[in-house]
């Protein structure tokens, strides 16, 4: 792997998520007639609060909010991101393929829980969304162009 091209795709998989914070992430019906927009910052910031306790607290086979587990993809993006920086094929690859997967699930999403025990209607995404996909996306295509053998190399010389 060339590795300046390597870190070149890493740097904008991070750009790319970072400007996913900044920009509206889905728009959803709220109890005004006219669309409201979520960034990507406050879906960062809070979205980890349905997928963990929306499952806890539901019955078994009755959680309804399957598209906030899709947060769990951020944790998995990051460590995607540390793998390729210890040129860990397969820790990058593996996670970088579980986040796109966890993140596609927002797509089933069309409620989402809010703190007054209702539900958000017509839920759609929006750009920040496409460029949160688009860096797991540039995190694949990075990992998938560190060489394995060399991998193989830096593991025999950390142990």
């Amino acid at each position: 792997m060339n590795a300046v091209h390597g870190k070149k795709i890493l740097l904008l998989s991070v750009l790319l998520f970072l400007i996913s914070l900044v920009v509206p992430a889905f728009s959803y019906h709220g109890t005004q007639p006219t669309r409201d927009y979520c960034y990507g910052w406050l879906t960062l910031a809070l979205g980890w609060f349905p997928a963990i306790f929306g499952l806890v607290g539901s019955p078994q086979g009755q959680f309804e909010y399957i598209g906030t587990i899709s947060w769990l993809a951020n944790p998995l993006l990051m460590t995607a991101w540390i793998g390729i920086l210890i040129k860990s094929r397969l820790m990058s690859m593996f996670s970088g393929i579980a986040a796109l997967c966890l993140s596609c699930l927002f797509l089933l999403t069309h409620n989402i829980p809010i703190p007054d025990n209702q539900s958000m209607t017509n839920v759609s995404v929006s750009i920040g969304y496409f460029l949160w996909i688009s860096s797991m996306v540039c995190v694949l295509v990075a990992a998938s162009r560190l060489d394995p053998l060399l991998t193989q190399k830096v593991r025999k010389m950390v142990m």
